[in-house]
């Protein structure tokens, strides 16, 4: 988990380095049903301004 987030409870963060995705593609499909499903609320790629594969992950509440 990333530690650039303010609020663990409320949305944790990932950063997910390129070098470890066999297909980019295919990770970004896959990451862009998760926000479809609600499951993930944002995506930011490589060449996007973003080093990495960055996905936020909203937390339920209680």
């Amino acid at each position: 988990m990333s530690h650039h987030c303010a609020d663990p409870a409320k949305l944790n963060v990932v950063d997910v380095a390129p070098s470890s995705v066999a297909s980019g593609a295919r990770f970004v499909q896959a990451v862009q049903s998760a926000i479809k499903a609600g499951k993930v609320s944002k995506l930011l790629t490589p060449g996007n301004n973003d080093p990495a594969f960055h996905i936020e992950i909203p937390q339920p509440t209680a």
